[in-house]
């Protein structure tokens, strides 16, 4: 009668060789898993900045009375209600310098308020850009990670205050017709 009191190296090869295989799935699985978790946050990092953006270039574009210029990569504009605390200037400007977004006012000269940027444009409907009330502008922004990633949002912005006749002209304190409000629309940007 023989005594068994152990294993066999067949069963502890397979043994070693099942576990192995087990593990390496595992181990995937858990890689595939922390790298998803990665590129999600480095995405939503990157879409809350693009929608801050977004919302800030908003809020000063409905104040708009009048667009001084505007190209494809910048707008310059002017507000209709600078009595505000942190920005008195009443002209500002956004423009894209090849990596960042820059806000530029007479008392806030060319302040970045976003890096990593991509791409800016801007788009006025009708193009080219008319003086008309119903103006509106589409404003797109691509922000990149240094990884790669990029984000891309755009929003359509319609001027509230927007003047039909130009910065100076009576219309600008008397436009009863259409969407503006007079020079009345305000909407705080801090």
């Amino acid at each position: 009668m023989m005594n068994d009191k152990g294993f066999t190296l067949i069963e502890v090869a397979t043994v070693i060789v099942v576990l192995s295989i087990i593990g390496v799935f595992t181990f995937s699985f858990l890689m595939q898993s922390a790298d998803t978790y990665r590129t999600m946050r480095i995405q939503t990092e990157l879409h809350q900045e693009a929608s801050y953006l977004l919302e800030r270039i908003s809020r000063e574009i409905k104040d708009a009375t009048y667009i001084s210029s505007i190209t494809s990569s910048s707008i310059s504009f002017r507000r209709a209600n600078y009595s505000e605390i942190i920005d008195k200037s009443p002209n500002v400007s956004f423009f894209f310098d090849g990596t960042s977004l820059i806000r530029s006012s007479t008392n806030n000269v060319n302040k970045p308020v976003a890096r990593n940027v991509k791409s800016f444009s801007v788009a006025p409907d009708p193009s080219p850009l008319s003086n008309d009330e119903s103006t509106r502008f589409t404003i797109s922004v691509s922000l990149a990670s240094p990884n790669g990633q990029t984000v891309t949002d755009t929003v359509v912005i319609c001027p509230k205050n927007y003047c039909s006749m130009g910065p100076n002209s009576f219309t600008c304190m008397r436009n009863v017709g259409g969407r503006s409000f007079n020079g009345d629309y305000y909407d705080v940007v801090q």
